[in-house]
């Protein structure tokens, strides 16, 4: 991907969802695309990383969602479902 284009067009439609909402936007992504986004394009904005195994984030990753292969089971079939943690504390939680 050519970040050096499409990095400025993200960060803008990042700041037109974040002013329209009033919040910063939440970025689901892995945590190489993360490099190349934060802090060079998106400043302002909260990342929700995939990943392939629990790791320490830092204060601008809201969550983290990690595959600890569980599995839910239903009366059909049965569902993979990654797991996720958010990485703040109450306050921030309320934000949500």
């Amino acid at each position: 991907m050519d970040w050096k284009k499409q990095g400025p067009i993200l960060a803008d439609l990042v700041r037109r969802l974040a002013n329209y909402y009033g919040q910063p936007v939440v970025i689901k992504t892995t945590p190489e695309i993360r490099q190349r986004l934060y802090p060079k394009y998106v400043k302002q904005s909260r990342f929700w990383l995939e990943a392939e195994k629990v790791q320490k984030a830092d204060r601008h990753v809201e969550f983290v969602e990690y595959d600890d292969q569980r599995t839910l089971k239903t009366d059909r079939r049965e569902i993979e479902l990654p797991v996720s943690y958010f990485n703040g504390g109450r306050q921030e939680w309320q934000k949500y």
